[in-house]
């Protein structure tokens, strides 16, 4: 697949986010494998299921990756069931996906109110300076 698990996925309980700490790894795959899985993740995957809004960022050499993964993923509710999202979509909330590759990573979301929205200053998806082979 074009996605790596950053570990085994934990025990998941019905309706919550698989992890008990944001800085504990979950089970949703976010660490693309190369550029080109990145590309065909969010170009086929992502935006062709409405995620038109996105934060991109790079880490800090020093940084440690999979802690800013978990964080994200924590505390903008990524890792959740196809049912919980199909249930936001009704309520009018946002979903969000993240995909990492490399240091460069992209938060998308999906219309709807979200803690992203008032977090981030987002815009719809545009251009993007996506990271080379090297990053």
């Amino acid at each position: 697949t074009c996605l790596k698990q950053i570990r085994p996925p934990p025990r998941y309980v019905a309706g919550r986010s698989a992890m008990a700490k944001d800085t504990e790894p979950s089970g949703y795959r976010c660490i693309a494998a190369s550029i080109e899985g990145f590309i065909q993740q969010v170009a086929v995957s992502y935006i062709r299921t409405g995620h038109f809004f996105y934060v991109s960022g790079r880490l800090g050499p020093d940084t440690d990756g999979a802690a800013v993964d978990a964080k994200l993923i924590h505390k903008y509710g990524v890792d959740v069931s196809r049912w919980s999202r199909a249930l936001r979509k009704q309520r009018g909330e946002a979903n969000l996906q993240y995909i990492r590759y490399g240091r460069f990573f992209l938060l998308l979301a999906t219309h709807g109110v979200s803690l992203f929205f008032e977090d981030r200053c987002n815009e719809p998806l545009g251009s993007i300076t996506l990271p080379t082979s090297g990053d």
